[in-house]
């Protein structure tokens, strides 16, 4: 008898544990047709995959229309140059000829700035430009087909 009690306490004890553990009844969630798209457009890999490649691709744009705008370079040097000079002095009639040393520590410093614009490319930016634009055009299309 004691043996059913300790096994019917432990059968409840358990019962009631394993109720307090699970969670309560599933409730549905009620979303629109507007909010499951927009939780759909936001979480699904795939769509992500192709708004990723459809980032990539805008990026294009601007690279080719690059061709338009000037280029700049910009250099710069410094450094010093050292070095021994030598000065001769004819001789007069005051006295011998002679040559004098110095020594030269010089620094040089060089800057340089170049700008070009070019005129004409030979169509080659307004192509590259509708191409680009062409390309984001159809990996939007290739976004709204996934």
């Amino acid at each position: 008898m004691i043996d059913q009690r300790m096994t019917s306490r432990a059968a409840l004890f358990l019962g009631v544990a394993l109720t307090l553990a699970l969670p309560g009844p599933a409730t549905a969630q009620v979303r629109t047709l507007n909010d499951a798209l927009a939780l759909t457009y936001a979480t699904n890999p795939a769509l992500l995959a192709a708004r990723a490649q459809l980032r990539s691709v805008d990026e294009n744009v601007p690279q080719a229309l690059s061709g338009w705008r000037p280029q700049v370079s910009i250099s710069a040097n410094a450094g010093y140059i050292d070095g021994t000079t030598q000065q001769y002095i004819r001789p007069s009639i005051f006295g011998p000829g002679r040559t004098i040393e110095s020594n030269a520590l010089r620094g040089t410093n060089i800057a340089s700035l170049a700008v070009s614009q070019p005129l004409f490319r030979g169509g080659a930016t307004r192509a590259n430009t509708n191409r680009a634009e062409n390309q984001v055009l159809a990996q939007r299309a290739t976004l709204i087909g996934a």
